[in-house]
């Protein structure tokens, strides 16, 4: 290409992007970035992002003042010791209530309340904010036997079948109904996570950057979820997370570990004296999550129908009981929640012979 002809191109490119800057300015839209890959999150080839390495810093909102260290493996905990014989090791997967969203301590989430009320046990905290069922599937079946678990728990919560639907995809199903891995780099938020980390100036300055940035998620190449008719999605999801369910339980089995699945409740999961009566698709698809897992005898927790039970029980079932154990403008389990959760989980535990509780 001639000099000429380059410089014809680049005026024509900037013909065209001026003005669009100008004119998002002037209307003053400019998006909000809702996820970016600094601070606790950075961008990863194979699970779309991963918690930042030895991160440290401070969440402070209305409801909470969050404390986050993030060890050099890339977890909510402590560093990772060497493994000792006599104790055994689980590895706790799912998302911000696994992770710990807006629990002060890091000493205070699920899994390290967890690690206090058993005996003999080394509990790691794999929980990521924002991860999807399919990353965390991704995790156990690509990563997880790297730190040497004994013990797989894997939580889901209501939030995970809107995630399904709109968040990338990692996994779709063939024309058998089997799974089929894609890749986490042609994902809307592994484009916007290199977009940023390449152009953080365009990020900082540039509103047309951000409005593009907006956009790759409506982009159905980009995720795949939009490429499903709506009519069906659920199906889509019920099918491809039971399979995701039955190859984690093939996965364990080979490697000799054991696996619990954990069934949290949301803020929103307790309306009008029911529960969940408002996410009737993830019920419909934790319908057979259970059944597949009964099938198998495999040992599963859904501490948030117990907590409803209990409730019809005591008769302490108001919307204010249930909001004690949730922030106040949020629907996550609060520092109460996630102690109420351990206990619960624990208690199963010991009742299924796994594990011994602690005595004090």
């Amino acid at each position: 290409m001639k000099r000429r002809e380059i410089t014809v191109f680049i005026l024509g490119v900037i013909t065209i992007i001026l003005p669009a800057e100008i004119f998002l300015r002037i209307i003053n839209f400019r998006p909000e970035s809702s996820w970016q890959p600094s601070g606790t999150h950075k961008i990863d080839d194979s699970l779309i992002y991963i918690n930042t390495p030895n991160y440290s810093g401070d969440w402070i909102t209305e409801d909470f003042q969050q404390k986050t260290f993030i060890n050099s493996t890339g977890f909510r905990d402590e560093q990772i010791k060497t493994k000792k014989p006599e104790i055994k090791r689980i590895i706790v997967v799912g998302d911000s209530f696994i992770f710990g969203h807006g629990i002060s301590s890091n000493k205070l989430t699920i899994p390290a309340q967890l690690e206090n009320k058993i005996a003999g046990v080394d509990v790691i905290n794999a929980g990521v904010q924002g991860y999807s069922p399919d990353q965390e599937y991704r995790f156990i079946t690509g990563k997880a036997m790297e730190y040497e678990p004994d013990f797989i728990i894997w939580a889901l919560n209501p939030h995970d079948y809107d995630n399904m639907t709109y968040f990338p995809s990692l996994y779709d199903l063939d024309k058998r109904e089997n799974l089929k891995k894609t890749s986490a780099m042609t994902t809307w938020i592994y484009f916007k996570g290199f977009l940023t980390t390449k152009f953080p100036v365009l990020l900082q300055k540039s509103y047309l950057f951000l409005y593009i940035l907006d956009s790759l998620e409506k982009i159905p190449l980009l995720n795949r979820g939009l490429m499903i008719p709506h009519d069906k999605r659920y199906d889509w999801i019920e099918k491809k997370l039971s399979e995701e369910v039955k190859s984690v339980i093939a996965f364990t089995e080979k490697n000799e570990l054991g696996l619990v699945m954990v069934f949290l409740p949301l803020k929103y999961s307790y309306r009008d004296n029911k529960y969940n009566s408002q996410y009737v698709n993830y019920e419909g698809v934790v319908k057979s999550i259970k059944k597949i897992l009964d099938g198998e005898n495999i040992i599963y927790v859904d501490i948030g129908l117990d907590l409803w039970r209990q409730a019809q029980v005591n008769k302490k079932n108001s919307q204010s009981d249930y909001n004690r154990l949730f922030f106040k403008n949020d629907y996550h389990l609060n520092e109460a929640g996630a102690e109420i959760a351990a206990e619960m989980l624990a208690d199963k535990l010991e009742l299924e012979k796994l594990f011994i509780r602690n005595q004090n």
